[in-house]
């Protein structure tokens, strides 16, 4: 009982060792799969208020990329970084916009991201967009292309993902007011459009501008009218841009009420989501030449009072200090690049050391889990196999044992048995003298001899049975046609008694017994060289 015991605790060990390098593995799966969820669905959440919230949506989109670049998932870190440096621009941050691009830039080349690259210059061409440098920006949006186009010959982006750069050399044309150029490249962005169906409102929005430029003001009037309420459902921010250039319209068309109403809607919109900040100055001062074109010079003076005030506040978006600065950003940008190339190859060799401390500390920890775990499975497979050869050789003794208490028992049986015969011999000798005799009382006692030998054999019987149990039992499951004196000549076969004592307790001649074995070996379907008592010993 103890050695079965024992054998259950070593499996409920061996168990237990399994389940907690099992646990260890899903706690460091589920771990990493919890942290990536979460950053996820603060990326998620920040994309869902980029238009209305941007304040939140820069801190949950700022959250994501720490925590996609501790998970080692820099790609996902850099459409964060692309999400919230055009959010940035939005609001006028051009500082961190900038910033926000040549950090992407840096990581795009660190995991050979080409695509992300070229998003990176599309980014900073618009940023040198809005500040005129337009022959830079031009510079960007071309280095874009390039990457795009290559990326679509190799089959690594579909035609779609090159429209976004169309659409913005479109714009950049359109600001130097070289509108052929702007509208050529317009017209590739309807192209894809056609082969690629999208809804995309800004190519409408800015075919009505490059209308408005052409002297085509209705057609104009109508196409953003039309976008206008797509705006107004999607992305209420662009409406800043989009009501700037539809009091314009109105400006041309000299109808002074909607031009005054949609500058005024441009502000409310800019002010609502503190959007396109940028617009804000224009768009007062456009107010403010507006009411001196119709001799109200004091509402004329406040309007352009505003526009001054807010370009200040914003650090005059497009004003020379603030182009001066991005021009030492970018001294400061080639600089930091010479330097970066130097110090490039020293970081990468850092890198490399910290990725091979940490994975050879990682290799260590997991080899050491399965080294501990192998060393745990066979100690307790040995120990499981020495307890098995323990109770083996155990029942292997019991065995011996028994075998050697059954052969003693038959012996004493045999012994037994001869006692009878000798007794059932003299018997017979007594009967053999007597059975010439005609008194009546001999008659008797020859009768009783006859019985006592018919008692003997059942004592015989009763004691072989005790001794040998299961024996009759497993000849009648074998051998179903066997009779009651075949069990009997059986039993007497694997007591190894000779022909003669056997005819003495079976009561029938020799040559009967020579018969009887010789049927019993057909019954049992005995070939001619196999041994009837070895056989039956086996039984």
């Amino acid at each position: 009982m103890k050695k079965f015991i024992r054998m259950d605790i070593n499996k409920n060990t061996r168990t237990k060792s399994i389940l907690i390098i099992q646990f260890i593995f899903s706690f460091l799966v589920v771990s990493y799969s919890q942290n990536f969820d979460e950053a996820k669905n603060n990326m998620l959440k920040a994309r869902a208020i980029k238009y209305s919230q941007m304040d939140s949506a820069l801190f949950y989109f700022e959250k994501s990329k720490n925590d996609f670049l501790m998970l080692g998932d820099t790609l996902l870190a850099i459409k964060c970084l692309l999400e919230s440096s055009v959010v940035n621009t939005t609001k006028a941050d051009y500082s961190k916009s900038y910033d926000g691009y040549w950090e992407v830039l840096r990581l795009s080349e660190s995991i050979g991201s080409e695509l992300s690259v070229a998003s990176a210059y599309d980014g900073l061409g618009t940023l040198y967009g809005l500040f005129y440098r337009h022959q830079e920006a031009l510079m960007n949006y071309n280095k874009s292309l390039h990457i795009k186009k290559q990326l679509i010959k190799e089959g690594k982006i579909k035609l779609p993902d090159i429209l976004s750069t169309y659409y913005l050399i479109a714009i950049n044309y359109r600001e130097q007011q070289i509108i052929n150029k702007a509208q050529q490249y317009l017209d590739t962005c309807y192209q894809i459009r056609k082969e690629y169906p999208s809804k995309t409102l800004f190519i409408d929005a800015e075919q009505g501008y490059l209308l408005y430029y052409q002297n085509k003001f209705k057609e104009a009037e109508a196409l953003l009218q039309k976008v206008e309420k797509s705006f107004l459902s999607e992305n209420e921010t662009y409406l800043v841009i989009l009501y700037s250039f539809m009091g314009d319209l109105y400006n041309k068309l000299d109808n002074f009420e909607k031009c005054s109403e949609y500058y005024l809607k441009s502000l409310d919109v800019a002010k609502k989501y503190r959007s396109h900040q940028n617009y804000v100055p224009e768009v007062y001062k456009k107010l403010g030449d507006l009411y001196l074109s119709i001799n109200k010079p004091r509402i004329a003076y406040a309007y352009l009072k505003n526009s001054f005030n807010a370009n200040d506040s914003l650090f005059g978006a497009r004003s020379i200090n603030n182009q001066r600065f991005i021009e030492i950003k970018d001294q400061f940008r080639q600089e930091q690049q010479k330097l970066m190339e130097k110090a490039r190859l020293t970081k990468l060799e850092n890198e490399k050391r910290l990725l091979f401390l940490r994975n050879t500390v990682l290799s260590i920890v997991l080899v050491s889990l399965v080294m501990v775990s192998f060393i745990t499975f066979f100690y307790l497979k040995y120990r499981h196999k020495t307890a098995e050869k323990m109770l083996k050789s155990d029942q292997k003794a019991k065995e011996e044992k028994n075998k050697e208490i059954l052969e003693m028992k038959n012996k004493e049986l045999t012994s037994s048995a001869l006692q009878l015969i000798e007794k059932d011999e003299l018997l017979m000798e007594i009967k053999s003298k007597l059975s010439s005799a005609k008194n009546k009382d001999l008659k008797e006692l020859i009768a009783k001899i006859n019985a006592n030998s018919k008692h003997d054999w059942k004592e015989f019987d009763t004691r072989f049975t005790s001794v040998n149990q299961g024996f009759y039992k497993s000849l009648n499951e074998r051998f179903p046609e066997l009779t009651q004196r075949d069990h009997k000549l059986c039993a007497l076969i694997k007591l190894n008694f000779s022909s003669k004592e056997m005819s003495l307790l079976l009561g029938i001649s020799i040559e009967s017994v020579h018969t009887s074995r010789y049927r019993l070996r057909q019954k049992l379907k005995l070939d001619k060289g196999e041994n009837l008592t070895e056989f039956i010993a086996r039984v």
